[in-house]
């Protein structure tokens, strides 16, 4: 590639507006045509013509040019370092290197372009004779770098949150690879991506990105924000009229409507060139420090932002463990963590287990995770079946069950750890398809002890009828810890808070989904560690009376994206019913018991 920096792909403007070092190839050809290179100004530029196809089109470009003028027009030894916008490519790899230290006469030159000639003749034949729609697309119109290239890999999907593709995609998996010169178009929502070069972008919807290399992008429309790691400097991103080019850095840049753009440095220093190859002399140089805005109509320019459903971060960008993971070539990371997966579990002996059930047989789900296909269908596959994001989640032994008041979890529950950096940010630890849907006003209940907890942190529990690694639930029933206070919400604009819940504490939280007149769910109701007897009003009220759902057929958990690889959060009895009687009832008494000998149940033991 033509490049200390990023390599070309073309856009709105010529070729010649991708490559990032064009100022200093076009004063070495300039001295080539002039013939006053000097030997390692000629090893330059022949290392910069045998690494870049791009480069060595310009070249032939320009050399074909001049030979034909100064053999017919004039013995001037003087030449212009412009280049003709020709829309001719010649391969990548040609047989023949060009050689920028061979100076020669007229004559010479005659047979280079004769040279040349050939070359370009037989590609118009091969164009011409394969090419069926020859009369309705004439050559100038043969454009290869907007041609999308599925041998090319620039860039990779992270993951993303919320997003609506503008072309009527569902989703697209974690991992999917994008290639050169691919548009990105997004109704909404965000998606993080990890460019090839090593930088990182999260571009939020509306929004259309162009991916011309894996060194730049072309952002037509919307906003987007990009770190760029070290040995991922000279990153560009387009925008219709500027070039923004990174020295190391994180920056955001912005594109309204009319194709005008704002830019914001958040660490470093980023150049704001225009396109204009007349202008682009002329360079702004924005630094975090001072300078870190500029706007391309000279109005205030806002802030921009960028931020995930629930993170604090204002600016969401990949992280440097996804991207370094990204780079090697397998994406989402393949290593899971070394607990067994609750299918794996021995049993128990029978005589050391006191019956675990402790809720009522009239609840629509009643979940408290112990292993036992007789007692519970969760690890069986039948209705109501437990699914676990085996990396980081699993059931434990826990020798003092989890207990509010007279609700007890048993001596089995949930335990799940929060997300490590490498991973995507959309961290859904565990969901359950429900036998049938919740069409009624409900109840639930769920106990809780979270280790490690800190303000960042979030998990809650969700209803929703979609699941998956890019579903994020930020416009279903929610309810958990958020921003360091319990929280419900009806979507993420909606949301109520209560109290600081206390780190390494077990509680208790007790909620009521409730539905209008219309029948759709319209809000919910929370209790934070009730009176089980007769609970006061609700800590939260929550209402959304646009909300169109009108049943739920799966719930989940899902941890934050800043929470820790080491925080540790234990779910038990979770419960579902039509009445908050059912949800508070305990119809069993569970008895202390012993763990398991580790040699015949090797999972470690919650303290």
């Amino acid at each position: 590639m033509c490049r200390a920096g990023p390599a070309t792909g073309g856009d709105l403007v010529t070729e010649s507006d991708n490559l990032h070092s064009l100022p200093r190839f076009q004063a070495l050809l300039g001295k080539r045509l002039s013939e006053s290179l000097d030997d390692s100004e000629g090893q330059e530029l022949d290392q910069l013509l045998n690494s870049s196809a791009e480069c060595r089109e310009l070249y032939v470009q320009q050399i074909w040019t001049d030979s034909l003028l100064k053999w017919e027009l004039t013995e001037s030894n003087t030449t212009s370092s412009e280049f003709l916008e020709i829309p001719l490519s010649v391969d990548a790899d040609p047989v023949i290197k060009l050689s920028s230290t061979v100076k020669g006469n007229r004559f010479t030159r005659f047979w280079q372009a004769c040279l040349v000639l050939l070359v370009f003749g037989t590609q118009a034949i091969y164009w011409i004779t394969s090419d069926p729609t020859k009369d309705q697309q004439p050559p100038q119109q043969i454009a290869v770098t907007d041609t999308v290239e599925p041998h090319q890999v620039v860039a990779v999907l992270l993951d993303s949150e919320d997003v609506v593709w503008s072309d009527g995609r569902a989703s697209v998996e974690y991992g999917t690879s994008f290639h050169k010169n691919e548009i990105l178009k997004l109704e909404s929502g965000l998606i993080r991506i990890a460019f090839d070069c090593g930088a990182g972008v999260v571009l939020e919807g509306p929004a259309e990105l162009k991916l011309c290399s894996a060194w730049q992008a072309c952002l037509h429309q919307g906003k987007l924000a990009a770190v760029v790691p070290e040995g991922a400097e000279g990153f560009t991103v387009l925008t219709p009229q500027k070039r923004i080019v990174d020295l190391g850095t994180k920056f955001g840049a912005s594109v309204d409507e009319s194709g005008q753009a704002n830019v914001q440095v958040y660490e470093g220093e980023v150049k704001v060139e225009s396109r204009n190859e007349v202008a682009a002399s002329e360079s702004l140089l924005l630094t975090a420090k001072e300078h870190s805005r500029y706007s391309e109509n000279n109005s205030q320019t806002p802030e921009i932002k960028l931020q995930g459903v629930d993170s604090e971060d204002q600016i969401s960008v990949p992280s440097f463990e996804q991207l370094a993971v990204a780079r090697t070539g397998v994406y989402p990371p393949s290593e899971k963590t070394p607990h067994h997966q609750d299918s794996e579990y021995p049993i128990p002996n029978p005589e050391t287990q006191a019956p675990m059930e402790t809720f009522p047989a009239s609840v629509i789900l009643g979940e408290d995770f112990y292993p036992r296909s007789h007692l519970s269908p969760a690890f069986t596959g039948k209705p109501n079946a437990l699914n676990l994001d085996s990396a980081f989640a699993r059931v434990v032994f826990l020798q003092k069950p989890l207990q509010w008041q007279d609700l007890n979890g048993g001596h089995f529950a949930l335990e799940m750890n929060g997300r490590n950096p490498a991973y995507p940010s959309i961290a859904n630890r565990m969901h359950i398809k429900l036998e049938s849907p919740i069409k009624e006003e409900v109840y639930f209940s769920f106990l809780g002890h979270y280790q490690g907890l800190d303000e960042n942190d979030f998990f809650s529990l969700w209803f929703d009828n979609h699941f998956g690694e890019g579903t994020s639930h930020s416009m279903s029933p929610n309810a958990g810890i958020r921003f360091g206070e319990y929280f419900a919400r009806m979507t993420v604009n909606e949301a109520g808070y209560f109290s600081v819940p206390a780190d390494d504490i077990v509680f208790c939280l007790v909620g009521h989904l409730r539905k209008n007149q219309q029948g759709k769910f319209h809000a919910i109701d929370l209790w934070v560690n009730p009176q089980q007897i007769s609970p006061s009003e609700p800590d939260i009220h929550v209402e959304f009376n646009d909300m169109r759902k009108q049943s739920f057929t799966v719930v989940g958990i899902r941890m934050g994206k800043d929470t820790e690889p080491d925080d540790r959060f234990l779910f038990d009895r979770l419960v579902i019913a039509r009445s908050l009687q059912e949800v508070l009832e305990s119809t069993g008494t569970i008895v202390p018991a012993s763990p398991p000998p580790t040699s015949t149940f090797p999972q470690k033991v919650a303290e």
